[in-house]
């Protein structure tokens, strides 16, 4: 897939948002949605973007964290695992016995689940169409 304009990810942090978020939203899960019309990573990216500079440097710096942190006990890096191996190391994040470390993770995977269901396309896969919402 083309990496589009991005405004808050580089390409490297896109590569490392783009294995995080196809881990906590598989490709071809229980709805089909075109990766080539919904990217998960440029969502998040839209998301995020008018978050304050030190928000954003927050959620790099743990991005970046669940990069390299693999690297101490597995010698690789988690854009380097496999799609199992990358589950169950963010499946140890989310049930960390030590809070801020399962805190942190719930804030990186709550993002990027808000930004993917906030998309019309996911809402429309979902068939979630709200009588509150206003239409444009």
């Amino acid at each position: 897939m083309a990496i589009k304009e991005l405004k808050v990810f580089d390409q490297k942090l896109y590569k490392i948002v783009h294995a995080i978020t196809d881990t906590i939203i598989p490709p071809g899960g229980a709805f089909d949605v075109d990766p080539n019309v919904v990217d998960p990573v440029q969502l998040f990216d839209n998301y995020i973007d008018s978050m304050s500079t030190l928000q954003l440097k927050a959620i790099k710096a743990v991005i970046y964290t669940i990069e390299y942190m693999p690297m101490a006990t597995r010698l690789k890096r988690f854009t380097s695992m496999t799609p199992d191996q990358r589950l169950k190391y963010l499946q140890g994040w989310e049930n960390s016995r030590i809070f801020s470390k399962r805190n942190i993770f719930l804030v990186i995977k709550m993002l990027v689940l808000m930004s993917f269901y906030s998309d019309d396309t996911v809402a429309d896969a979902i068939h979630y169409h709200p009588e509150c919402l206003i239409k444009d």
